[in-house]
């Protein structure tokens, strides 16, 4: 009798166990799954940054284009035949200050 009593108190002790044991499982998994969202977040905030990023200096680099096809249309449309020397100077000079602002 005092072993089958025995018997049952190890066998609810191990049904304890094993519970807990799951319990701690189950907290392991849930700890596990948030740590891994949070580094999806880093890493998705990464990469976001990393495309504005990029696209911000395609969009820089495309203005500096259009105001670098502006200047030299502007020096191709100074006609020497309607100007003297000293005016066709001074456009030149605009033209470079311009350029360089």
């Amino acid at each position: 009798r005092r072993i089958i009593s025995r018997q049952v108190e190890l066998s609810r002790l191990g049904a304890k166990t094993v519970h807990k044991s799951q319990q701690l499982l189950e907290a392991v998994q849930v700890t596990s799954v948030n740590a891994m969202l949070v580094k999806f977040d880093e890493h998705w905030m990464a990469l976001t940054t990393g495309v504005s990023t990029f696209l911000d200096a395609a969009r820089e680099h495309q203005e500096a284009v259009h105001s670098a096809a502006e200047r030299a249309q502007a020096y191709t449309e100074c006609q020497s035949a309607e100007h003297d020397y000293s005016s066709l100077l001074a456009e030149y000079r605009n033209l470079q200050a311009k350029r360089r602002a």
